[in-house]
């Protein structure tokens, strides 16, 4: 941009004014002499200290810049600490996020959550089954967020006996699993082939109202181990709830008739799919009808 377009861009009546060049001598050097965003554009801790926002899609920046601060002893707030560790793990660098969150002060709930479920959520089963029994044995509460992680992460890696130990300890507890933490829970158990207590967890009776996932979880479940019938017939009883259907649930019954070889009740399905509920089919319905 030449000298004159630059000034036409400021003097712009719809442009706020900026404010002056930062020249804090404690910021790293990349960021002395710029521009920071007006503050109804960025979101300033309670202890009026600057920092740098983070970036949490594409590229990270420059690793170790939360220690680097640190080592020039400046402390940071809570907010900025947190916001690392998300900026770390969804870049992927998961040895600075566990640095980061070892140097909390103090571990809450929240940045417990953030660690399992961004292990969890990268396939590193095993670091989130830990960080799991850490956060246990640091006697938090664990909430339903926390619970369906780590559901997700004993499915992923077929830990029957960890996700059992979990669920036994929550049924001692006296707590009850929310919907996604009770779905996450009847997954686990699917996936690890105990579809018994897929189905017990399901039909607890006063556990929770109705639900579209838990139903199609289950279903899910039943086709996965082989018993496609009990699949057909617990999406029937879905229907007749009176829940609304939508295209993952017959894309789950669709291919539990595949599996089972129920071609007459899957055409059926797929007929009543488009007809009675006015859903489109996706490639995924036809690979079930087709196969």
């Amino acid at each position: 941009m030449g000298n004159a377009a630059a000034w036409k861009a400021l003097a712009s009546p719809s442009r706020r004014a900026l404010p002056p060049p930062v020249s804090d001598p404690g910021l790293p050097r990349s960021v002395r002499g710029k521009r920071l965003k007006p503050e109804s554009d960025q979101e300033l801790p309670q202890d009026g200290t600057r920092r740098r926002p983070l970036r949490q899609g594409g590229g990270a920046e420059r690793p170790g810049s939360l220690l680097w601060s640190r080592r020039l002893g400046q402390s940071c707030s809570y907010t900025v600490e947190r916001g690392s560790l998300n900026m770390y793990v969804k870049c992927g660098r998961f040895e600075q996020s566990k640095l980061v969150f070892d140097a909390f002060p103090e571990k809450t709930l929240v940045s417990w959550t953030s660690m399992v479920s961004s292990y969890a959520g990268s396939g590193r089963s095993a670091e989130a089954l830990k960080a799991f029994k850490l956060m246990d044995l640091a006697g938090l509460r664990m909430d339903g967020v926390a619970l369906a992680c780590i559901f997700d992460a004993c499915a992923a890696f077929t830990a029957l006996s960890d996700g059992s130990a979990v669920y036994s300890s929550v049924e001692a507890s006296g707590e009850m699993l929310d919907v996604t933490a009770g779905a996450a829970a009847i997954n686990m158990y699917g996936k690890c082939g105990d579809v018994s207590s897929a189905a017990e967890i399901f039909s607890q009776d006063g556990a929770w109202e109705w639900s579209l996932m838990l139903c199609t979880t289950t279903v899910a479940a039943f086709a996965r181990n082989g018993h496609g019938r009990r699949a057909c017939e617990l999406f029937e009883l879905t229907e007749r709830q009176g829940l609304e259907l939508d295209v993952v649930s017959f894309t789950t019954i669709l291919a539990a008739c595949s599996a089972a070889g129920l071609l007459h009740d899957g055409h059926g399905y797929f007929v009543s799919m488009r007809g009675d509920y006015a859903l489109a089919a996706t490639m995924d319905h036809y690979v079930c009808v087709i196969s």
